[in-house]
């Protein structure tokens, strides 16, 4: 929840079901029974890393590792001298803008609010971003530079 691991204590109506119709293989660190069963001793970190094998398996002490999700690498950019955000009031598919990070792109599409638009950017070197126009600083390429 919100980015972290959230262990949840295990339904009070598991000590109902008989355990020949417990599948188990798939629950991870859940305790099957919160009355001082071996599955709830300790805490919710130690449930996790003993698993189902009911004992305290030495783990490191770093912590589990988590498979994040790749995320393409953004391609640096320096933004031009004088870098100064322009104003993106009246910005329109079409146009050319310069961020400070993604460098270059086309705006392709606009949409949102009034008070709150996004725009949809397709960035030379970095692709597509959805950009809010509230948070952003964008240059506005003039005409003249786009013809350079």
């Amino acid at each position: 929840r919100f980015g972290q691991l959230q262990q949840n204590d295990p339904s009070r109506f598991l000590d109902e079901i008989p355990d020949k119709f417990l599948d188990r293989s798939h629950a991870g660190s859940s305790a099957i029974n919160n009355q001082g069963s071996q599955w709830a001793r300790g805490n919710a970190f130690e449930r996790m890393n003993r698993g189902f094998s009911g004992a305290a398996e030495k783990k490191s002490t770093a912590g589990p590792s988590y498979a994040q999700p790749s995320r393409p690498s953004t391609k640096v950019h320096t933004p031009t001298e004088n870098f100064v955000a322009s104003d993106t009031g009246n910005l329109q598919a079409g146009q050319q803008v310069e961020h400070q990070k993604f460098g270059f792109g086309e705006v392709t599409k606009m949409e949102g609010a009034a008070h709150n638009p996004v725009a949809t950017i397709l960035f030379k070197h970095n692709g597509e971003k959805k950009i809010m126009l509230n948070y952003a600083k964008l240059r506005i390429v003039p005409e003249e530079e786009n013809e350079l």
